[in-house]
């Protein structure tokens, strides 16, 4: 706790750069919610590893904040990390035969990951101004863009096409689309189609097998949507949603939760596979609430709401192309996570926690350099 409360040491030692340092208060909410929620229903100390990123990423902006940026190294480095990413890929579902793809992650991350970049990449190869930039590059971004959207595709995770939409949606309004060049919009419509044709057969599979399965779900058919990927989703919603009208102001904790669906599961009332998956509820909203309660929940949508706000102004004040280019980035990255926390949970594997508090240290570090006073760099 007195680590924790370091930001706010920072923000007494220069009152006139509070704003500046506000941002790392709201990186330690989430943290925060799960040492209150286990010090008032029982301590899970494994519950707190992946939360803890965050109090790494907080350490690593006070440590960096000096530290200027060269953005366009790191954009570059993101669009070259992609080629390897699809050829494990190609790899997995023409040479394996997989359904779906996984990569080093599970289908759902790894397809979420790719669809975050992939609209940045695309709108930045193609609508925005930028005479630094050569042909060469543009093509190069724009590829990479498309390879991350056959991922997306191919990964079969239904959140990974909704974060497409959504992206494809907010990020010209974020700046992405450069009023010169809006002609070219329907270019990037039909590049997007490119990698939908593709991957059609999961794409097709997967939404059919959603519909299936929600439609037993209304018609209570048991035996068809228990133990399925929307009948876990959907039995979770339930439990979430009694819980947290059972217990709205103090939650039940982990170990609560834990006891009382086992309880459910032992006595056939829902699936046995919900227990152990995640841990959780499939909604990071649920779990918090489920956690501590309504101050829980609100701590959280604090997080993902100055999250989200930090990103979109950073992205949109930004004149720079190439800063502009990894703040869009960021921005959808945070966008896909937000839409992940509503099917999942941002805390469900190690490696997604990692990288969400590397996108939240360039956030905190770009913010910082775009500031009066700071360093501009490339």
């Amino acid at each position: 706790m007195l680590i924790a409360a370091l930001p706010f040491y920072w923000m007494t030692r220069d009152r006139a750069g509070a704003v500046r340092w506000a941002p790392l208060c709201l990186m330690l909410l989430p943290l925060l919610v799960h040492l209150v929620s286990m010090a008032a229903h029982g301590w899970d100390l494994r519950q707190l590893a992946r939360p803890a990123h965050l109090l790494l990423s907080v350490l690593l902006c006070i440590a960096l904040h000096p530290l200027r940026l060269r953005t366009s190294w790191i954009t570059g480095g993101m669009a070259l990390g992609l080629l390897p990413a699809l050829l494990v890929a190609v790899h997995e579902r023409h040479v394996l035969q997989a359904d779906r793809v996984f990569g080093p992650l599970s289908g759902a991350d790894f397809g979420n990951f790719a669809a975050s970049l992939s609209l940045p990449f695309i709108m930045g190869g193609l609508f925005m101004d930028g005479r630094t930039w050569s042909r060469a590059s543009r093509l190069a971004y724009v590829a990479a863009g498309i390879a991350a959207a056959l991922i997306a595709f191919w990964s079969g995770s239904r959140t990974a096409w909704l974060i497409m939409i959504v992206t494809a949606c907010v990020l010209p309004l974020l700046g992405a689309v450069s009023p010169a060049r809006r002609g070219r919009l329907w270019w990037g419509a039909a590049l997007m189609i490119v990698p939908l044709v593709v991957a059609w057969p999961v794409f097709s599979e997967r939404m059919q097998r959603m519909v299936q399965e929600v439609a037993a779900f209304m018609t209570a058919d048991v035996a068809s949507y228990q133990g399925t990927s929307m009948g876990i989703r959907l039995e979770s919603l339930q439990i979430g949603l009694q819980l947290c009208e059972a217990h709205p102001l103090g939650g039940i904790g982990f170990l609560g939760f834990k006891e009382h669906v086992r309880g459910l599961a032992d006595a056939g009332l829902i699936s046995r596979d919900i227990p152990g998956f995640f841990g959780m509820l499939h909604n990071q909203f649920l779990d918090f609430c489920v956690l501590g309660g309504l101050p829980a929940l609100i701590a959280l949508c604090a997080f993902w709401g100055g999250m989200l706000s930090i990103a979109s102004a950073v992205a949109v004040r930004t004149t720079d192309h190439r800063d502009k280019l990894l703040a869009l980035c960021l921005a959808s990255v945070l966008i896909g996570y937000f839409i992940s926390a509503t099917g999942g949970s941002m805390f469900s594997s190690t490696k997604g926690s990692v990288f969400l508090g590397v996108c939240l240290v360039l956030l905190f570090l770009l913010d910082t350099m775009r500031r009066p006073g700071g360093q501009a760099g490339h």
